[in-house]
């Protein structure tokens, strides 16, 4: 095929996928009639009060396309890579998690598949024309490129990210907890300020998907760490007489937020709150009987020994928390991790000094 025709055939599948053969006059029309519903929109505040070469700008990127009755925009689960407006006529948005099997008319100047569209999430609902129906759609690449050369729009669109409606969406629609909701909405935010896309809610719950073992890991860290630290707990009882400040605040400042996030995560994994308690419940009294048989173990031995189980207490708690809780930690705070873990370092040294 020549390059002349390649051109052509090219121009022909553009034209066709959008739906209408236009000549240059009809585009025009088309951009015309776009922005005098522009403001009209309902149920997305994003293209009101925009300046005149935004608005332009915007109503060439919208195609029109006509679909008869029947016709299914998008359906459940799939991804999100148009946005619509219905022009004139009407649709369905059929939720298949609703057990009364309610659906959503929607109208002239409705928009659909928003907030799936904006948040790179899939959809949650399967979109059908109820009747030979006429709509507006938006590519996501048209819009990615919109969030690069309008600035008001890209701000409209910053504060609609902002909002509750849209965490809302996120944590009942797409399951989302409300930290991850809240870190995705933060993210968006960062990233538009940066003028980079908006991450995908999809890629962030595969990556939640991918991190669902870390709170059974950290349990289980602190279990495996706590057979030597008991140990070393009834021992010290025996060279000290006592527990110091420095040793309850550092088993505090370590075993505390590893308890505390590894329960955040059980429980929205699905274990039951009851399930959660005895788990931890079973690994208090399980230390109690190890800081027991450390006391009697270690009377009389020599103190060379129980150097070497203090060591290997220490370097179990240095690789639980590298492997398990640094990880976890950074994923989910960011770079505040570092700062944090060097206060908690100098508490217990602080403590030191006031024995």
């Amino acid at each position: 095929m020549s390059p002349e025709r390649s051109e052509e055939w090219i121009n022909r599948m553009i034209q066709h996928y959008r739906g209408e053969y236009l000549s240059q006059k009809d585009g025009q029309q088309t951009e015309m009639e776009f922005k005098q519903i522009l403001e009209q929109i309902k149920r997305v505040p994003i293209f009101q009060k925009l300046p005149s070469e935004e608005v332009n700008e915007i109503a060439s990127l919208f195609f029109r396309k006509h679909h008869q009755k029947g016709y299914t925009f998008f359906y459940e689960h799939e991804p999100a890579e148009r946005l619509y407006i219905v022009d004139h006529g009407e649709v369905s948005l059929i939720d298949h998690e609703n057990k009364m099997r309610m659906f959503t008319t929607l109208t002239d100047y409705d928009a659909f598949g928003v907030m799936s569209f904006l948040t790179g999430a899939q959809h949650t609902m399967t979109a059908v024309a109820a009747e030979d129906s006429t709509v507006w759609v938006l590519q996501k690449q048209d819009f990615e490129r919109l969030l690069e050369t309008a600035p008001q729009f890209a701000r409209a669109v910053e504060d609609y990210i902002k909002q509750e409606e849209v965490s809302g969406y996120l944590t009942l629609k797409q399951h989302f907890d409300t930290n991850q909701a809240a870190q995705w909405t933060q993210r968006a935010v960062k990233s538009m300020e940066h003028g980079k896309h908006i991450p995908s809610a999809k890629e962030m719950v595969q990556v939640c998907k991918e991190n669902t073992g870390a709170p059974v890991a950290i349990w289980l860290g602190i279990f495996l760490d706590g057979i030597p630290e008991s140990l070393v707990i009834g021992a010290y009882m025996i060279h000290t007489g006592h527990i110091g400040l420095s040793l309850i605040a550092g088993l505090f400042l370590s075993n505390y937020p590893e308890a505390l996030s590894s329960s955040v995560g059980m429980r929205q994994q699905g274990l039951s709150f009851k399930r959660v308690l005895i788990m931890w419940t079973s690994l208090m009294i399980f230390t109690g009987i190890g800081a027991a048989l450390g006391n009697m173990f270690f009377a009389g031995a020599p103190e060379v020994l129980f150097s070497l189980i203090e060591g290997i207490a220490a370097g179990a708690m240095l690789t639980m928390i590298a492997e398990t809780m640094l990880p976890e930690a950074y994923f989910k705070g960011g770079s505040i991790v570092g700062i944090s873990t060097l206060m908690g370092f100098l508490t217990p040294i602080y403590f030191k000094t006031l024995e």
